[in-house]
Order: structure tokens, then C-alpha cells, then sequence
């Protein structure tokens, strides 16, 4: 027999047994692999978002999107971060928390600007963003992922808050986690409530808040009305009286003015502040909280949109300053490490404090002449 006969006779069945193999494989394929199982969910716009039943992989774009994935507990599903997180900066709690594990991952955006070819390289199973509507279609239209949204939290307690610890929890499969730390929350807001619930009769002191962050730093004139810390447990915010929604800065002679029972600045700026102080001590001069040792720290709360557990362990530090007989059993550092814990997984309050965010008074006499 030719010898290339023998090599087609010998060829030709196992040829064909693959052919069929094949074809049968085509026929019907592997649904775990190309075509997993779907469910849909609905996003703080109201959108209606197919995603994987098992959802293993995602990234987070725009403020305080990634926060909320590792408040859900789903720090092992981030397969890249926004440039800046993982930073050796307390301040940004949850980013600091996981800084070894989100400082190796790869880049996927900045400032809510997404990367969609790494996000495409990535090929995570969900997109979790603070972005609008608009920018979500947008992603998913680009990269073929699905875009997830969530609300950016103003407050600790409002219902923005727990709308995204809702959907986070519904994307990454850990509703009963999310459930816990809302319970949590309001246990925490109820408890604030408690210990600050006065008759009408009762003057509640006033307070001002300086050195608030927003769109950077700000020195004494930055402050906030409906300040979330002073809201928590009913003091009495100057600012409130401005008729400014939010943070602003506010003149310099209008504190004066008002002379607050209660000055609260925030330590990450107290540099900016004193530095004004050295130039202009006598602003000081008529303020009596400055002239009676009246003057504390609060930790900024602010990062990548408000960091809840850091804005909660504020509460309890004014409280603590405002009602002391309210407040005597509560240690604020013991305090603040357990809500870390409750909402990062790890005490930071030492952490905090050894970069200089720390809760204490502070001392403006210096300033005086």
C-alpha cells in the first residue's frame, strides 16, 4: 500500500471523532465559563444593571465608591483602585487600612475619571460607581462591563448611607454584612441621641467648627453648616445661622462677632491655622473659648467624600467636650478603635494619632501677646 495511503487510513477516524467532539462542544457551551448566570439589580438611579450571579471581581470609580466596597467587607474582590489609595495616610481610613494590599493593584482611574482600557485588561465582573447615571451607561458602553451606582453619603445616618451599604452588599453577595453594619450605625445613632436629649428648657452650647476640608484645605474661616458631628448630638452650630448650605469659608470678624462657647478645628489643618494666628494674634483676643482653654481638635472626616466611621468617632469626641457628665464613660480612644474595627476591621485610633490626627485640646494662648 502507498505509505501516504496508510498514514490517511490511520488519520481519518481520530480525525473525525475530534470533528464530532467539537462540534458537539460548540453546540453547547460551557454556560459557567461563556455565558455565567445573570441577576439584576437596581441602582441608587433607579437603573436596571445585569450582573453575574457570582460576582467575584469589580472595581470602584469616584468618591467614596471604594470606601463602601470595603465597608461591605469585599476588599478580596477589588481587582484595581484610583490613583492615590493605599497611601501611607491614616487620615484616609479605609484606604489606610488595606494600603499593602491597594498599593500593588493596578490603576483604573483618577478622581472618578475612568481608565477603561485598564478597566477592559482588568475584566472585572462589576463596575461600583459614585459617578452620575450619564457616566455609568457611558463606562458600560465602553468597556462591555456593567456600571453599578451608589449615592455619595453626606452624613453618617441618612438614608444615602444606607442605600449604598444596600446595593454594595446586593453586588458583592454580602447583604448580612452590610445588615450588621447599619444595625450598628443606627445603634450608634440612637446612643448619641440618648445621651444628648434634653428638655426644651435646656440652652444647648453653641459651637464653632474651623479648618474644615472641602476641595482642599481652609484654614479658620473654613467651617460647615448642618456639621455632622455637632448634628449627631443637637449642639448648636454658629455657621447654621449664615443660611449657607455645606461648607464655606466665613469672615474672619464674624466669628469674632459671635464668640463660640465651643471652637472645634481640625487637626489635619491646624498648620494653616496657626500660621494665620501668627500673623493676626489678635484675633484671638476677644474670643472666649481661646482666653478659658475652650478650644478642641476634631479629626477631618472628609476624604474621597465622608469617611462614616471618622465623622461618628467625631460625634462622640463633642459630646464628650459639650456634655462631659453625659459622656464619662466614654473613652474616646477606646471608642474610636472600636468603630474602626466595627466598620474597617482593625482598631486605628493609634495609627491616628502617632501622624498627629488626634483627638485633644488645643492650645490658641500661645498665640496671645
Amino acid at each position: 500500500m502507498n505509505p501516504y495511503a496508510k498514514i490517511i487510513a490511520h488519520t481519518l477516524p481520530a480525525l473525525a471523532v475530534f470533528l464530532v467532539l467539537g462540534l458537539l462542544g460548540c453546540g453547547k457551551p460551557s454556560n459557567a465559563v461563556n455565558n455565567p448566570p445573570k441577576r439584576v439589580i437596581v441602582d441608587s438611579d433607579g437603573r436596571h444593571v445585569e450582573i453575574p450571579v457570582d460576582v467575584r471581581r469589580v472595581v470602584c470609580i469616584g468618591p467614596g465608591a471604594l470606601r463602601y466596597a470595603v465597608y461591605a467587607d469585599g476588599v478580596k474582590k477589588i481587582a484595581g483602585v484610583e490613583f492615590g489609595e493605599g497611601l501611607d495616610n491614616p487620615a484616609k481610613c479605609f484606604s489606610y487600612a488595606y494600603r499593602s494590599i491597594f498599593s500593588k493593584l493596578p490603576i483604573i482611574g483618577r478622581n472618578g475619571t475612568p481608565n477603561e482600557e485598564a478597566i477592559v485588561v482588568l475584566s472585572p465582573d462589576v463596575i461600583i460607581t459614585t459617578n452620575s447615571p450619564e457616566s455609568a451607561n457611558a463606562m458600560q458602553l465602553k468597556t462591555g462591563i456593567p456600571a453599578v451606582t451608589i449615592p455619595i453619603p453626606e452624613s453618617a445616618f441618612d438614608d444615602d448611607a444606607r442605600s449604598a451599604l444596600r446595593i454594595v452588599g446586593e453586588v458583592l453577595g454580602t447583604q448580612d454584612r452590610c445588615l450588621r453594619l447599619w444595625e450598628y450605625i443606627k445603634s450608634l445613632e440612637a446612643d448619641l441621641k440618648s445621651r444628648t436629649s434634653f428638655g426644651d428648657s435646656y440652652a444647648r452650647p453653641n459651637a464653632y467648627i474651623g479648618g474644615v476640608s472641602f476641595r482642599g484645605a481652609h484654614g479658620l474661616e473654613g467651617t460647615q453648616s448642618q456639621y455632622p458631628p455637632f448634628e449627631a448630638v443637637g449642639a448648636n452650630n454658629l455657621a447654621d445661622s449664615i443660611g449657607i448650605q455645606g461648607a464655606f469659608d466665613v469672615d474672619i470678624e464674624q466669628i469674632i462677632k459671635w464668640d463660640p462657647q465651643y471652637i472645634f478645628l481640625e487637626i489635619n489643618n491646624i498648620a494653616l491655622i496657626e500660621g494665620l494666628l501668627e500673623k493676626r494674634p489678635e484675633i484671638l483676643e476677644t474670643l472666649s473659648a481661646v482666653r478659658e482653654d475652650r478650644v478642641y481638635s476634631n479629626v477631618a472626616f472628609r476624604f474621597s467624600a465622608t469617611n462614616t466611621e471618622m465623622a461618628i468617632a467625631n460625634a462622640y469626641y463633642v459630646g464628650k467636650v459639650l456634655y462631659p457628665e453625659k459622656f464619662s464613660d466614654i473613652d474616646i480612644e477606646k471608642k474610636t478603635d472600636e468603630i474602626t474595627k466595627e466598620f474597617l476591621g482593625i482598631p486605628l485610633y493609634s495609627h491616628l494619632k502617632k501622624s498627629g490626627c488626634e483627638f485633644k485640646k488645643i492650645n490658641l494662648k500661645k498665640f496671645l501677646k
